[in-house]
């Protein structure tokens, strides 16, 4: 089961903390349950409920690790961006993905920061810079966008929002 639609099963939306997760549960489980329901609960809503809380405590390992989560068109902003993968892994990703929304001016795999020169059209030369800091197999990313003339940099949830699009596609072979 997918991240939104088990969120959707627990009437939730993403971003939303483990706390909202397991409070929506018991309040779903309760309310469709045959045993507990004030009205017709059913066992296909409760498997339903269940099904869902457990797709999302598998994926966070019990609440430990945040919810998987990508900015989408519904959203009013960028919330946090979550995918599970090595922290090297996530570096060469980024650089691949940087290079499709700008020009990756400035790589340091040491130091887990990448710059990336935007010109894009539509968008005022701007320069992204994305430092990743790993935690175990977390890795988590900072992002600052500076203008590089006298024009306002895009808005920084719009570029983020293209990093994660390009984030989700599938990986190059090389």
């Amino acid at each position: 089961m997918e991240v939104f639609d088990s969120l959707a099963v627990l009437g939730l939306r993403a971003p939303c903390s483990w706390d909202d997760v397991r409070q929506a549960y018991r309040d779903r489980l309760m309310a469709s349950h045959p045993d507990t329901a004030s009205s017709q609960g059913s066992t296909e809503d409760t498997e339903a409920v269940v099904v869902a809380f457990r797709a999302l405590r598998n994926l966070t390992q019990d609440g430990l690790l945040p919810l998987p989560y990508q900015p989408g068109e519904e959203d009013e902003g960028v919330g946090p961006m979550v995918l599970y993968a090595r922290p090297g892994d996530v570096f060469a990703r980024m650089c691949q993905a940087a290079d499709e929304i700008g020009h990756l001016s400035y790589a340091d795999r040491d130091a887990n920061l990448l710059q990336v020169t935007l010109n894009r059209e539509g968008w005022a030369p701007s320069q992204l810079t994305a430092e990743l800091t790993a935690d175990g197999e977390l890795t988590t990313a900072l992002f600052s966008l500076e203008a590089l003339g006298v024009e306002d940099a895009p808005p920084i949830s719009e570029v983020v929002a293209r990093l994660a699009e390009q984030l989700q596609a599938p990986a190059a072979i090389d």
